[in-house]
């Protein structure tokens, strides 16, 4: 978190937290949490129950990006929201947007695209969703995809390599 935070402030975005260390003051903040995140590594039972309790209390959306996390947003807002956003922003529907995801916090922005593409290292749940499965993240998937669907063919020196 700490290395993502200091790329995000390198670009001169500006990051406020808390830390939380207990559940009545993480509900009673629940309405100023922008973008929240509980890690608990090495503890998949205690982080199921805990999501298992903050999912009946029902005062933010849950998700997950990997096995150790928790990441807490607002009700009604997700990657879906920003997609169908950006959809109605450049007059761009459904049948016209890719979108690729690997986790849990990717799901519904899956159902917001035609062309919803899940990496390799997906998760099952994700596979399920998506309309495709392309190869993982660190074997370059999308750029795998992207030219498969859109028939190109490029020598190494066009890409870079």
């Amino acid at each position: 978190m700490a290395r993502d935070a200091g790329n995000l402030t390198s670009m001169g975005a500006e990051i406020a937290y808390d830390s939380v260390n207990d559940l009545d003051t993480l509900l009673a903040m629940s309405n100023q949490i922008i973008n929240g995140i509980i890690v608990a590594k090495g503890e998949p039972a205690l982080l199921a129950s805990v999501k298992q309790y903050l999912a009946e209390q029902d005062v933010m959306n849950l998700s997950s990006s990997g096995p150790d996390n928790i990441e807490l947003i607002p009700k009604g807002i997700d990657k879906a929201t920003a997609i169908r956003q950006i959809q109605t922003l450049h007059g761009i529907d459904a049948d016209h947007t890719f979108v690729f995801g690997d986790g849990q916090n990717d799901l519904g922005m899956l159902q917001a695209a035609k062309y919803s593409v899940a990496m390799g290292n997906a998760l099952p749940e994700v596979k399920a969703v998506a309309n495709y499965v392309t190869e993982s993240n660190v074997n370059d998937g999308v750029a795998k995809f992207l030219q498969k669907h859109f028939e190109l063919s490029l020598s190494d020196s066009e890409v870079g390599l």
